[in-house]
């Protein structure tokens, strides 16, 4: 499977990381890979109470790879779509605002950015600012 791993930087650039991973068995190359990312571009930004919003097709990928690593990861179903659907790009803001209701206090929210437009609008048309109005968190887009 082919897996694309964005990072969005305060000079709205997008950079772009491409790898192919077989979902059921994660090799040592895959997991290293995983491990570069995160602690490049992830860690840089995370503070002690983050937490990494990933679709429920990711989650477990992720849980394996980064089992050793002090990252909380927030699988979110995607309740817009009936729930049926478990790939970020499909994730809303209103998906994200109901799988933090219940978490644990935090204060910064790592989202992919595949969930976005260039104008960080989800599908709905609404905007990551709103989950900063609600939560009264920070959100990265990574």
């Amino acid at each position: 499977m082919r897996v694309e791993l964005f990072f969005y930087n305060l000079n709205k650039k997008f950079q772009k990381f491409v790898f192919i991973v077989n979902l059921t068995t994660l090799d040592s190359k895959d997991i290293e890979i995983l491990h570069i990312f995160f602690n490049e571009k992830i860690k840089c930004m995370k503070t002690d109470d983050s937490l990494v919003v990933t679709s429920g097709l990711a989650f477990n990928m992720l849980d394996i790879a980064l089992k050793n690593e002090d990252i909380r990861l927030l699988p979110v179903k995607n309740v817009f779509f009936g729930g049926n659907i478990a790939c970020a790009g499909l994730l809303t803001v209103d998906d994200i605002l109901l799988a933090t209701e219940e978490e644990k206090p935090f204060s910064h929210l790592l989202l992919p950015s595949i969930m976005f437009d260039e104008n960080l609008l989800d599908l709905k048309g609404r905007s990551c600012r709103d989950i900063v109005n609600t939560r009264g968190c920070k959100c990265d887009i990574i």
